[in-house]
C-alpha cells in the first residue's frame, strides 16, 4: 500500500501540476553540504545573500568592518571560495557571518535596514 502512494502521487505529481498549471522547475542536485550540528541555537550567526549595490557589493572583505561581523564563509555560484585580503564580494555571494551587530550586518550585506 505505502509503495502505491508513494509511485501514485511521486508519479502524478508533475501531470497533475501541468495539468493545473502550476509552474514547477528542476533543481539541479547540489551533492555537496556544509555544516555542524549544535545542541542549541547558534547564536551569532547569520547568513547574507549579497544584493546588487549593497554597501558590501564590490568590496573586498578585509574592508568591512568588524561591527558587521566576521565573513567566515563565502559561496559563489555553488562554490566555496577561498578567503584572501583581496576576495571582494559580489552581488549573489552568499555569506555566512559571525558575531557583530545584525542591523550594521544586514545594511551591509543586503542594502536594507533591519
Amino acid at each position: 500500500m505505502v509503495t502505491f502512494s508513494i509511485v501514485a502521487q511521486g508519479g502524478l505529481a508533475p501531470l497533475v501540476a501541468r495539468w493545473c498549471r502550476v509552474p514547477m522547475r528542476t533543481i539541479p542536485v547540489q551533492p555537496w553540504a556544509v555544516g555542524i550540528r549544535v545542541q542549541g541555537e547558534p547564536v551569532g550567526l547569520r547568513h547574507y545573500t549579497i544584493t546588487s549595490g549593497a554597501p558590501a557589493d564590490g568590496r573586498p572583505v578585509f574592508e568591512l568592518s568588524r561591527e558587521e561581523g566576521w565573513v567566515s564563509s563565502v559561496s559563489r555560484d555553488g562554490e566555496q571560495l577561498r578567503l584572501g585580503r583581496e576576495t571582494a564580494l559580489r552581488a549573489g555571494d552568499e555569506v555566512l557571518v559571525a558575531g557583530g551587530e545584525q542591523p550594521a550586518a544586514e545594511q551591509v550585506f543586503t542594502g536594507r535596514d533591519e
